[in-house]
């Protein structure tokens, strides 16, 4: 009983700091939707500038593609078709030319 005694703080100690490290390991983390997407709607709001209206991710085929709307100031709305893995914008359409 007294050795459990003494090595207790020890166990809390090293309990504390496996805690902390999980906590830090976890707070790094970013989902890959929210990686693909973030990327994708910086480039799309610099070529569009505008609220993004709605976002889709498309992970079934080879790459991801990642597919925005826009709705500008003016009332133009524009769909956004991006390489997830790069953040390159493939193609812009204008919703009126449809």
């Amino acid at each position: 009983m007294d050795a459990l005694n003494r090595i207790r703080p020890l166990l809390l100690a090293v309990g504390l700091l496996g805690l902390s490290a999980h906590a830090l390991a976890t707070g790094w983390y970013r989902p890959p939707n929210q990686t693909f997407t973030a990327q994708c709607s910086k480039a799309a709001l610099a070529a569009h500038p505008g609220t993004i209206e709605r976002v889709h991710v498309n992970t079934t085929g080879p790459g991801v593609k990642v597919r925005i709307y826009i709705e500008q100031a003016d009332g133009q709305e524009w769909i956004i078709f991006c390489d997830g893995m790069s953040g390159v914008i493939e193609k812009s359409i204008l919703v009126d030319d449809l």
